[in-house]
């Protein structure tokens, strides 16, 4: 029997690709990109660790990032008054000018592609989470 988890990695590997792609256009990296995509997303309100979670993305990158957009005038951190420990990302005005550009043309690209496969994609995330969650419980047996 053929594994398929093997056409599944390498197709999520092509899809991660064509986003690490359009990264560089802009001269980001892939970890970049989801970085200001998420704070872009979230408000303008977010923080390291869900970033990192979210994303898959190692912490210490995540810091690296934060202090490279802080210093370029792209994100703010400030403290969170709710948790003293946690810090709140948000972009500068000249962050949301610089993210609006890739994040609009990005998203408008997605919920096209979306609404021309709605059904396709319905049943896709439908049965990647159940796979997902089995395979989850079967490998921590």
């Amino acid at each position: 029997m053929k594994n398929q988890f093997d056409d599944l990695a390498q197709l999520i590997a092509e899809f991660s690709q064509i986003y690490a792609d359009y990264a560089k256009t802009y001269q980001l990296s892939f970890n970049e990109l989801h970085f200001l995509y998420y704070i872009n997303n979230h408000n303008n309100h977010a923080h390291a660790n869900e970033i990192s979670k979210r994303w898959s993305i190692p912490k210490q990158t995540i810091n690296s990032i934060i202090n490279k957009y802080k210093n370029a005038g792209i994100i703010e951190v400030n403290n969170d008054p709710d948790d003293k420990r946690k810090k709140i990302l948000s972009l500068t005005s000249n962050g949301q000018k610089f993210v609006g550009n890739f994040v609009d043309e990005l998203t408008s690209t997605e919920l096209a592609v979306q609404k021309n496969h709605l059904k396709d994609f319905a049943e896709l995330l439908t049965a990647f989470k159940k796979i997902k969650d089995d395979f989850k419980v079967n490998l921590n047996k």
